[in-house]
This record gives structure tokens, C-alpha cells and sequence, in this order.
């Protein structure tokens, strides 16, 4: 079975008015999770744990099974701010195995299953490809091997264990940092192309 947990800061930014970044603005963010990315989990029999982490309380109408925890960030656009929401949603977490991606991501229709087939004493860390929705042929270069994708990352609960998120530098490039913490902790990082993480 697989937790989810996404990171989220889309009506605090819309509540205070920041700008709009240039992938969209925030409320389309909130629409996305709303209409895409939770009715994938809950209709996914796999995904047995969905929690949004967010940077308000003010998401009235979410589903009573998933799970809102909220930390509030005085700048909750900071690359940096989600570093603490991930930590929070891995210590609430229920199954051993864990996918963190940011509000404008989705797994693929087959990703969890796609998970749930490999043998979990075998990896620590699956690095999953990335592409954009709706076009399953444009895929979007990553880093790998190099570099673990910190737009979204699937991790056991050893790797959690041992490179819990409130140890990655807070710095602008954590996710680098954290690839490097990963290595040097002689995580097995496992290279899954057949699970696949979208861009929305």
C-alpha cells in the first residue's frame, strides 16, 4: 500500500496575493487537486493514504479520507517552505512506502501499480520519470543519474529513516543536496522508468 503526500501553498498564495508564477496561476493549482490529482488517488486501490499539506486551513469540501495537515510559512512560495511540509506528512504517514510530489504533479494512471509490483526490499528510493500530461511521448529530462528529481520522489521508509526531510540543506537547491545526502547514505536508488510522474 502507498501513502501520497502533496505539498501544497495554493490558497495561501491566492489569499495573499503573490504573483503568478509562470506555470499558471495558483488557483488553477487548487482546481488541478481538486478535480485531477485526488479523484486519481481515491479511486486508486493502492493508494490507501492521500495527505495534502498545506500552508492554510481554508480548503472547505476535501474528501473526509484525505487527510489535511497544515503548516503555516511566512513565505510559502519559498522552494525551501516545502522541505517542512514533506518532513510533517512523512512522520503522518501510514505505509512504508511514500511518493512526495508538489502541487502541480500527478502520478500516472499505472504509477502505483506500477510501484506495488517492484520488490520494496530491493530499493530505498525510486527515481520516476517525468513528463507532461497528456503526451505520453514528451518526456522531460531529469538529472538522472546524477541527480534525484525533487519535483517528486517515491522512498521506503528506511531511506525515510535515515535522510529524513529535516535534514536536507535548506538552501535553493535542497533537491540537489538531498540526491547527495541519499548517495552518501548508500540509499539503493533504483532508476524506475516505467513509473512515470506528470506534469500538470
Amino acid at each position: 500500500m502507498i501513502s501520497i503526500i502533496v505539498n501544497t501553498c495554493a490558497r495561501a498564495a491566492q489569499r495573499e496575493r503573490y504573483p503568478v508564477p509562470v506555470n499558471g496561476p495558483y488557483d488553477q493549482r487548487e482546481q488541478w487537486l481538486r478535480e485531477i490529482t485526488l479523484p486519481r488517488y481515491l479511486a486508486d486501490p493502492l493508494v490507501t493514504d492521500v495527505i495534502l499539506v498545506a500552508s492554510c486551513d481554508d480548503w472547505p469540501g476535501l474528501p473526509p479520507v484525505v487527510r489535511l495537515l497544515v503548516l503555516p510559512d511566512p513565505k510559502p512560495l519559498s522552494p525551501i517552505a516545502c522541505l517542512d511540509k514533506r518532513h510533517l506528512g512523512a512522520q503522518a504517514a501510514r505505509n512504508d512506502i511514500v511518493v512526495f510530489h508538489h502541487d502541480d504533479m500527478v502520478l500516472a494512471d499505472d504509477a502505483a501499480e506500477r510501484i506495488a509490483e517492484r520488490d520494496s526490499s530491493l530499493w530505498d528510493v525510486l527515481a520516476m520519470r517525468l513528463r507532461r500530461r497528456g503526451d505520453p511521448n514528451e518526456y522531460i529530462e531529469d538529472g538522472w543519474p546524477a541527480y534525484i528529481m525533487g519535483h517528486g520522489i517515491c522512498m521506503h521508509r528506511r531511506a525515510l529513516d535515515k535522510v529524513p526531510w529535516n535534514t536536507v540543506p535548506r538552501r535553493m537547491d535542497w533537491d540537489v543536496q538531498q540526491s547527495k545526502l541519499l548517495s552518501d547514505m548508500r540509499m539503493r536508488i533504483v532508476r524506475a522508468d516505467n513509473v512515470v510522474l506528470e506534469a500538470i
